[in-house]
């Protein structure tokens, strides 16, 4: 049986510490880790930009992937090393972090040079930027070998819908990549919410208190407005004064947390709602171990998936949020309650959105979703007021993790997805160049005062004779490694009497033409050859 290589152009690098809740990056993160610990492959290769960025993956990366044992299987490479490598290798797979970098791309250079499938996760689908992309796929690049990971049903409808439209558009029928819905996880392995009563008693909380936690970003235009859901919750524990609501998260917008706290003052909750800035790992478990519900309302078109619903299930949370965006495919009536949304044509702003910021547009739809609240109130009273239906809802909640979005659940899943795609791949007819990708020597080619002739004879420069006498070595500018190195430079300077041509050194050189030539121009540029009078 033939080894299965899983190859990726990304770093899964952990969220950065000034923006650590990001839901995308940490779903990334998570997928890395769980793809090392879990998966089955025999070997992981990642083509990464440089030196620098190598050292970087190696030094974010290296402590866990020494604690899993999986050095051994892990390659790295540099970019430029992709036409080699893929020539050389029958990849499984190569799969990308999101559908937008490089995605498209990278199937059009499989297309010339692999046999393997390209997959991709989707995450935020809200960016008018996007649209560019699916123009392009709709002119080639991806087949129907090729996929994008939905998390959701209503993700994957979101991206058949752009694609529909951005083919519709210019003329050219919709591409045939499959649309395959596979959920996001998380590690419940790794996940230690601690003792219940510990974390309520290091939180402040009374026994009688009933908690409901909102864990997200503080941002109006970037994750959900919270003051509709003070609204409903002042009104819903008037007469319950051991009711309270955390909202908790990365401040995102100070602007906006400053509204939140003054409305907090307004609507006279500042006894029973309490504020949680960028809680660190620890307090984070322990709120969501004190709390007694998850509540999450959505109103932002950029929320696919919801990854903070599935750590409140691996806590054993029932959930309260709203009807909209990927969360009604995750929270089903037996681990909580969606609260009704509606919406409206406003035309106007779909023609604004490629000239409009993405905070300014994204903030216009979020206040445009209407959260109905009648059906706020009575279902967070519903929720607040019975003990009973929280411990059955948060048990399913906590049963449907583990047996849909526990991480060891869904890598078997994906690998049994990509191993089906690598049986039924099929190259196609013709592969064509990429439209997307400059052809710099093409449109720049009139710029110099002539292009270089392959049977133009070259020799060592008198600079070069004087390098070579001292036994010193040219400097070589940072980023350059993937193509200049001294050992080929070396080989250049000890060929040139046999081989005194392009043409000739191309022939003679063992590897890729494209090296060659370049390496050629380059030691032209620094004196170090030269072409012959």
């Amino acid at each position: 049986m033939s080894r299965r290589i899983w190859a990726t152009l990304d770093d899964f690098l952990p969220p950065s510490k000034s923006n650590p809740y990001v839901g995308r990056n940490v779903a990334n993160n998570v997928f890395f880790k769980a793809l090392l610990r879990y998966s089955t492959f025999d070997e992981f290769h990642f083509f990464l930009t440089n030196r620098a960025h190598i050292r970087l993956f190696e030094q974010e990366h290296g402590e866990f992937i020494q604690s899993v044992d999986a050095g051994p299987k892990i390659k790295v490479f540099l970019r430029e090393q992709l036409p080699e490598v893929i020539a050389q290798v029958d990849y499984t797979v190569f799969h990308q972090s999101d559908h937008i970098r490089a995605f498209n791309s990278l199937c059009y250079l499989r297309n010339q040079l692999g046999q393997f499938p390209v997959t991709a996760f989707i995450h935020s689908l809200s960016y008018q930027r996007y649209m560019h992309t699916y123009m392009a796929m709709s002119q080639g690049g991806v087949t129907a070998s090729d996929a994008m990971l939905c998390s959701t049903e209503n993700g994957a409808e979101v991206v058949r819908r752009c694609l529909q439209q951005a083919s519709t558009g210019i003329g050219k029928p919709m591409p045939d990549v499959q649309l395959q819905v596979l959920p996001l996880g998380m590690d419940g392995a790794s996940m230690d919410f601690g003792d219940r009563t510990a974390s309520r008693t290091a939180l402040g909380f009374a026994d009688t208190d009933v908690v409901g936690l909102c864990f997200g970003r503080f941002s109006d235009y970037d994750k959900m407005d919270l003051l509709p859901l003070l609204q409903g919750f002042r009104d819903a524990s008037k007469d319950h004064p051991n009711w309270k609501l955390v909202l908790a998260g990365y401040v995102q917008s100070e602007d906006y947390l400053k509204i939140v706290e003054i409305w907090i003052r307004i609507l006279g909750l500042s006894s029973s709602v309490i504020i949680e800035r960028a809680p660190s790992d620890d307090r984070k478990a322990k709120l969501f171990r004190a709390s007694d519900m998850f509540i999450s309302l959505s109103d932002n078109p950029q929320e696919t998936f919801g990854l903070t619903l599935v750590e409140a299930m691996a806590a054993g949370l029932p959930l309260l949020v709203s009807d909209y965006d990927g969360y009604r495919n995750l929270v089903t009536e037996d681990v909580g309650r969606r609260v009704t949304t509606s919406w409206d044509r406003v035309d106007a702003l779909a023609t604004l959105g490629p000239i409009l910021d993405e905070a300014t547009y994204h903030r216009y739809l979020g206040q445009s979703l209407v959260v109905d609240m009648t059906d706020l109130r009575s279902k967070l009273t519903e929720l607040y007021d019975n003990p009973t239906l929280r411990t059955e809802l948060g048990q399913a909640a906590r049963n449907k993790f583990l047996a849909t979005y526990d991480c060891p659940v869904v890598i078997e899943r994906l690998e049994q997805f990509w191993d089906k795609l690598k049986a039924a791949y099929k190259p196609i007819d013709s592969a064509g160049p990429d439209p997307s990708a400059m052809d710099f020597f093409e449109t720049f080619g009139h710029y110099p005062t002539h292009m270089a002739k392959d049977d133009q004879p070259l020799q060592m420069s008198e600079f070069g004779q004087f390098l070579a006498s001292k036994n010193s070595k040219y400097p070589l500018l940072a980023g350059m490694e993937g193509v200049i190195s001294h050992d080929v430079i070396h080989w250049v300077n000890s060929h040139l009497d046999e081989h005194p041509t392009v043409e000739a050194l191309v022939q003679a050189w063992p590897h890729s033409e494209w090296r060659m030539r370049y390496c050629v121009l380059w030691m032209l540029k620094h004196d170090l050859i030269q072409h012959q009078q």
